[in-house]
């Protein structure tokens, strides 16, 4: 179930495959989740598994300053994030304000178990 064939033998449509249409709906890591919406896969998500981590941000360090992207080699393997046929500025800024918004989810969870635990210890 980790694996996008049988999904496809019965009609669902992938990206990067065209046997069962064009437009893209799902998209999948495989062998390490089941299918998802391509809605639901955050921008920066470059590289598997799930999530935008210093993975992703490693591909698109490999690919600066690479100007000829385009649908052929998947838009330099997807780090052209605004598709302008280059990896410049623009999906830098996009890459690091999406980084800025996860660390700063993981700093807030981390800070309020911190208080948590010390309001537990100092009653």
């Amino acid at each position: 179930m980790y694996g996008k064939d049988l999904y496809i033998f019965f009609g669902w449509d992938f990206v990067a495959e065209t046997e069962n249409g064009i437009e893209d709906i799902w998209a999948i890591c495989e062998g390490t989740n089941y299918p998802r919406f391509v809605w639901q896969i955050p921008v920066g998500d470059l590289v598997c598994p799930d999530g935008v981590a210093m993975p992703d941000l490693a591909l698109l360090a490999t690919h600066w300053p690479d100007d000829n992207c385009d649908p052929g080699n998947d838009y330099c393997k997807g780090t052209d994030l605004d598709l302008s046929g280059a990896v410049d500025i623009g999906c830098w800024l996009v890459m690091w304000l999406i980084c800025c918004v996860i660390l700063t989810a993981i700093w807030v969870e981390f800070d309020i178990k911190i208080v948590k635990i010390e309001s537990y210890t100092d009653s």
